[in-house]
């Protein structure tokens, strides 16, 4: 981690003040190399903190307008501010502990929540910044403690209304973990002693984890929620209520671009196949997808399957406020690569749209193979109809 204290001295210097705002949007390779030795600032200091300022500037604006300090690993590592907001509309209570803080964001909107929070991260130097920012942010409710989980509940017997973990998933060579027991610290390993401290366990974990297995691991689930922003899933929370034995719920959200979209259902089996009239095709959602509830969200509609094993649908009609994407059928061909390089050459297809579900090529072969560039108002979908290959030509 870049030294927290030259930029927190960078950002508390009256001289260096006006620079940060005056060079903001700036190229920060030429920061250094036009302004060292003429400013009364750290340039290097200066370049990285500009750098992370502007790639934060969707993420994070809170941050950046209160010229809050960063570091690339926590910035990389923190939750959005948007998805922090959505989670506070759901998290509350009085008291709340926090294992793995990171940059701080989910505390920053939870704390609104909660009369008292507590945060233990064993990071020194990201406590230090973010105590530094909640200065700048006016957060007051706000603790740190500079421990490991492990310590920190092996000496304090504190009771909470929630405990809400953020686990790391990176290990020291930076690469990413996908499972909780991979993650630092290890939930799973810790659930007896989470349990003497409260009765409602939250933990934020990897998009690519393995719902299923989790819930089994974790054991007393509430509720799985997966959300997305503009169709990427971003996180996944998993909400354990102590001696809890019901029937999980399941909920996708995802940020539309205006406003935040919700389902809930109980997974179900494959909708049957639409077989006349097919004009319209359809792809839900990835919170959806990956939340297992893409069967349930067809039959709501009465969308047919194209195959069991694949999220895309049919249907005779468009459906209003789709959570996903819509298309209408242009055609839709058997696939064959010489059918399919005739169809192409035929309706002038050398740019387009190419995505593709259980399909034995990926994308990147395909549009290899059928000499594809990307763009354009085509859209080609390639999957399995059964053992059979199929392309389908769409149109928003």
């Amino acid at each position: 981690m870049q030294n927290y204290k030259k930029i927190c001295e960078l950002l508390s210097s009256e001289d260096c003040k006006p620079y940060v705002n005056k060079l903001i949007n700036h190229d920060p390779a030429q920061i250094v190399l036009k302004y060292s030795g003429k400013i009364p600032c750290d340039t290097a200091a200066l370049a990285e903190l500009i750098k992370l300022y502007q790639k934060a500037a969707e993420k994070l604006p809170l941050w950046v307008d209160n010229r809050c300090a960063l570091s690339q690993r926590s910035y990389e590592q923190s939750t959005s501010q948007l998805v922090a907001l959505y989670k506070s509309t759901f998290i509350k209570g009085k008291k709340l502990l926090i294992l793995g803080g990171g940059l701080g964001v989910d505390e920053w909107a939870l704390s609104q929540n909660f009369a008292h929070t507590i945060t233990i991260d064993n990071d020194e130097a990201l406590n230090q910044i973010v105590a530094f920012n909640f200065q700048k942010l006016d957060i007051k409710n706000a603790m740190r403690i500079t421990q490991t989980a492990e310590e920190y509940l092996h000496e304090s017997h504190e009771t909470f209304d929630c405990i809400y973990t953020d686990p790391d998933r990176r290990d020291e060579k930076g690469e990413r973990k996908i499972t909780l027991q991979q993650s630092t610290p290890d939930i799973i390993a810790l659930l007896p002693k989470l349990w003497e401290r409260t009765k409602t366990l939250i933990v934020k974990a990897s998009p690519l984890l393995d719902i299923n297995t989790t819930v089994q691991q974790l054991g007393n689930v509430y509720e799985v929620r997966v959300i997305a922003v503009k169709n990427e899933v971003k996180e996944i929370l998993l909400t354990a209520k102590k001696n809890f034995e019901g029937t999980v719920s399941i909920v996708a959200a995802n940020y539309n671009g205006n406003i935040w979209q919700e389902y809930s259902a109980v997974p179900v089996n494959v909708p049957p196949p639409v077989q006349e009239n097919i004009t319209y095709f359809f792809e839900p959602n990835t919170a959806i997808i990956k939340a297992g509830l893409h069967h349930a969200y067809a039959t709501q509609f009465a969308l047919g399957s194209i195959d069991a094993k694949t999220a895309y649908y049919t249907g005779t009609t468009p459906v209003e406020d789709f959570m996903g994407r819509q298309f209408s059928i242009i055609n839709a061909i058997p696939f064959a690569k010489a059918s399919i390089t005739d169809y192409i050459k035929q309706h002038k297809l050398q740019k387009a749209n190419v995505a593709k579900r259980n399909f034995r090529l990926s994308v990147d072969e395909i549009k290899k193979l059928f000499k594809i560039k990307d763009g354009g108002n085509e859209y080609l979908f390639f999957t399995q109809q059964g053992s059979k290959g199929i392309m389908f030509h769409c149109r928003p």
